[in-house]
């Protein structure tokens, strides 16, 4: 199912244009704009194994959602992973860890609010799902305009915090 997203003959690499560019090693989003104004973004976390929802991500993923809905050559979106078996495996428990009081944790759980609303709001935004989408993952997921999954063996949604006795913070419920 994902092959249908991501087929070169629809996305045609070469003829699209870049909307940001990812020569910092630290980027999480490579966004490419095709011909026919679909912007392809991938996430890929250079600094983990996972993508993860972290402080990293958060201070990407505004700009980023803001220059696809603003740019009028993009007519919708797809988000994908270029990580083969991690879509997002869910919010970093570190962030969590490090908060000294409630507000720490609720300006933490405000900026997930406010992520998902962006994503919510204006154009299309399918969520092309391959591998774990777990937590904050799927929350992205469901936030998303569309989602589609592959059938691989690797794939999994869940919320698993409740089972850390936290309930989903970021709109899941």
């Amino acid at each position: 199912m994902l092959r249908t997203i991501t087929k070169r003959s629809r996305f045609t690499i070469a003829r699209s244009r870049r909307l940001s560019s990812a020569a910092a090693s630290k980027d999480i989003f490579n966004v490419e704009v095709t011909s026919d104004g679909i912007a392809v973004i991938r996430m890929d976390d250079p600094s983990a194994k996972v993508n993860t929802l972290n402080e990293e991500f958060q201070k990407q993923v505004r700009p980023m959602i803001e220059k696809i809905q603003n740019d009028d050559n993009v007519r919708a979106a797809v988000l994908l992973s270029g990580n083969k078996n991690n879509y997002i495996a869910g919010a970093d428990i570190k962030m969590i860890e490090g908060c000294e009081t409630r507000e720490d944790v609720m300006k933490i759980v405000r900026e997930g609010h406010e992520m998902m609303n962006k994503l919510e709001r204006g154009k299309p935004i399918v969520a092309a799902i391959n591998g774990q989408c777990l937590g904050g993952g799927l929350e992205v997921a469901l936030a998303c305009t569309y989602r589609i999954a592959s059938t691989g063996p690797k794939t999994t949604m869940g919320l698993p915090e409740v089972m850390l006795g936290l309930l989903p913070g970021a709109g899941g419920t």
